[in-house]
């Protein structure tokens, strides 16, 4: 890859950033299609001023991740789609100064589901651990899917109800037994936050998918129970697929960006 100064530059801003799959995701894409454009990763400790930054600089677009999807929204000048309606942010396009969010988790993860697990939410029980962005994205998507049921459970309850509210879900208190409980009955259970769990009730009828792909020890669980699991990294691949073709105008190269995961042995 040559670098000069007429090189397009996208990237990733979060905190931290370090172990993220997307530079090697884009970049591989880039390459692949001829793009002059390179992806990089910036470790970000002041928002307002990153922000800043991507209008000074000319930054064409960036991936937003944790803990910035919904901190982001007071700097952006425009929310588009998905965006706009669960107030989370994930992807921003830089036109002309003008910076436009839009959330790519939600029809990332419903792609990842169909096209790599063959899974439909269509009256599923669901259970939804998290109640962040990207718990709002995947929430807002699978309730326009015709789920028989979600239960949202999350640390801060009252996060966990004002997602619920949104999508018509319910919630139950954030405690080992209460979640072992629904977990017992439900179909599908979905982890979007960044902590190794695991639960005595999984079984061979459950699908059990944690979109955190540095996560290990709940699909480790769930595979010796002979559970189906759904790993993050495959979400990742579909919101990156989505991003790259609104920044670019161009079809992705799909099946390259999943062998550039699939050469770090992530996929």
């Amino acid at each position: 890859m040559r670098i000069d100064a007429k090189t397009k530059v996208y990237g990733i801003i979060g905190n931290p950033v370090k172990h993220s799959l997307s530079p090697i995701i884009h970049n591989t894409a880039f390459m692949n299609t001829g793009l002059d454009c390179v992806y990089l990763a910036f470790n970000v400790k002041n928002l307002k001023s990153a922000i800043a930054g991507i209008r000074g600089l000319g930054v064409l677009g960036v991936n937003v991740t944790a803990p910035f999807k919904t901190e982001v929204i007071s700097y952006l000048d425009e929310l588009k789609g998905e965006a706009k309606e669960i107030g989370a942010v994930n992807t921003i396009i830089n036109k002309d100064g003008l910076l436009i969010g839009y959330n790519t988790d939600g029809e990332g993860f419903l792609r990842s589901l169909k096209e790599d697990y063959q899974v439909s939410v269509k009256n599923k029980k669901i259970l939804l651990i998290g109640a962040g962005g990207a718990a709002k994205s995947i929430g807002w998507s699978i309730s326009k899917s015709q789920p028989a049921e979600i239960i949202i459970v999350n640390r801060t309850r009252k996060k966990a109800e004002e997602l619920a509210r949104m999508i018509y879900a319910t919630t139950i208190p954030f405690n080992k037994q209460t979640v072992e409980e629904t977990l017992s009955n439900v179909d599908i259970l979905i982890n979007t936050i960044p902590i190794n769990l695991s639960f005595n009730s999984i079984n061979s009828k459950h699908f059990i998918y944690d979109i955190v792909y540095t996560n290990k020890v709940l699909l480790d669980v769930a595979k010796n129970r002979g559970a189906k699991v759904g790993e993050g990294v495959s979400m990742l691949l579909y919101q990156a697929v989505i991003s790259f073709e609104l920044w670019t105008g161009k079809k992705a190269p799909i099946e390259v960006m999943r062998k550039s995961i699939l050469k770090r042995g992530e996929l």
